[in-house]
């Protein structure tokens, strides 16, 4: 997964460096594909980035946990965040 996450991140860096160079080059139509293309690999980037597991964050007074990503409440059963979809490492 890590292999996939690195190439998508250099393919929305290369679509980032394409949406400037056709601004540059004042290619309207160019530029609004680029835009297009790094807006739907950031949305892919933090899709992958949320399939890795993370640890919720633990607070003891009062004790409960909140999602890392979005720091929605959590219920320790929980595998993933109902509000954004994060997976969860409940440390078992």
């Amino acid at each position: 997964m890590t292999n996939n996450l690195e190439h998508l991140r250099k393919m929305s860096a290369n679509a980032m460096s394409d949406m400037f160079a056709a601004e540059r080059d004042n290619d309207l139509e160019r530029m609004q594909n680029a835009t297009k293309n790094y807006t739907a690999l950031c949305a892919a980037v933090a899709a992958v980035e949320k399939q890795n597991p993370k640890k919720p964050k633990h607070y003891t007074k009062p004790h409960y946990s909140r999602c890392p990503s979005c720091l929605v409440l959590l219920d320790y059963e929980m595998k993933c965040c109902d509000n954004c979809g994060q997976k969860l490492d409940w440390g078992r």
